[in-house]
């Protein structure tokens, strides 16, 4: 088993999250998580879970393939959630 294996799920998004809201996130600090596209409604249901919503998309547009972990990508853009806390003044 590798740190990303897709079996484990929801609860390795819900302990990294849990993990940093105990030990880095600020309070008032909006989140973001690059993640394969095929996890979006994983990740969003975990982070409703810790109290955040997603905000909106960072969209990150490469001129050529980019090395990431063990594969290439080759794709031109990357999506990447931002999300606040609920209780947090979103402006």
């Amino acid at each position: 088993m590798t740190w990303d294996d897709s079996s484990q799920g929801a609860e390795l998004y819900d302990g990294f999250i849990s993990a940093a809201v105990a030990e880095a996130i600020a309070e008032d600090a909006a989140w973001y998580c690059w993640h394969a596209s095929r996890r979006q409604a994983m990740l969003e249901a975990c982070w409703e879970k810790a109290g955040a919503f997603v905000h909106q998309q960072i969209i990150w547009v490469k001129d050529r393939g980019v090395q990431a972990g063990r594969s290439t990508v080759i794709c031109v853009t990357s999506q990447c959630p931002l999300a606040k806390v609920a209780a947090q003044d979103v402006r």
